[in-house]
């Protein structure tokens, strides 16, 4: 019987003809074909966006570079389910990486956010931190609602003796930390969850798993 070899084409798969010595009939294995996947960014802004800015940069030496003072992403998400996060969750920054993620709980995420009225709440838009210090911004905008938090306390509270209260950053001195929180202004406590159930619920979205991601970062510039 002549020999027949077949290579079929599909989507990202070559496959390769092997033929049987006896019987003249062909078996087929398929091998997934590398992709490199790459999030598109350019001209459309994510639904929530979470940075860390440095500040007032750091003084440099006679001859040294200007330090590094962009801001350093810690979380992009899009309506579509596209994600890029920053393998450090606190200060972001590279490496980060790239997945999807199920869109439905960003909308549930929106929808119980609108129901607390942090969309209309201006106290929310109040910004705690102090001069010249870092912050993490937390910016939403899905077209329709739109937020903007912004605080220096995840940053600075990852020393464990210090709490960011409404008053600055205090030492704890044995003081636990959810207990003194507990008895800081309404205002302040309200803001404080509402930034809580932002971050936990991204941090529910991240995929276990993602591919390096070395593209644009959609930090808007100020």
């Amino acid at each position: 019987m002549k020999t027949l070899i077949e290579m079929i084409l599909a989507t990202s798969l070559i496959a390769s003809v092997c033929l049987a010595q006896n019987s003249g009939e062909a078996s087929v294995k398929a091998m997934p074909q590398s992709v490199v996947k790459t999030v598109p960014v350019a001209g459309d802004a994510p639904v929530i966006l979470i940075y860390s800015t440095i500040g007032y940069p750091p003084p440099v030496r006679p001859g040294e570079s200007n330090p590094n003072i962009s801001p350093r992403l810690v979380a992009a998400l899009w309506n579509d389910g596209r994600m890029i996060w920053s393998e450090s969750r606190i200060a972001g920054g590279p490496p980060h990486r790239q997945g999807r993620f199920t869109g439905e709980r960003l909308v549930s995420l929106l929808g119980s956010l609108e129901a607390q009225g942090a969309f209309t709440n201006a106290a929310l838009r109040r910004p705690w931190f102090g001069p010249d210090s870092k912050t993490t911004r937390i910016a939403i905008n899905d077209g329709r609602r739109r937020l903007m938090l912004e605080s220096w306390h995840e940053l600075y509270e990852q020393n464990s003796n210090t709490v960011a209260t409404a008053a600055g950053l205090e030492p704890l001195q044995g003081r636990n930390r959810e207990a003194v929180l507990r008895e800081q202004p309404e205002e302040y406590r309200q803001f404080r969850n509402t930034w809580s159930e932002i971050r936990r619920s991204v941090e529910a979205l991240i995929p276990r798993h993602g591919e390096p991601y070395g593209g644009k970062i959609p930090i808007p510039d100020k």
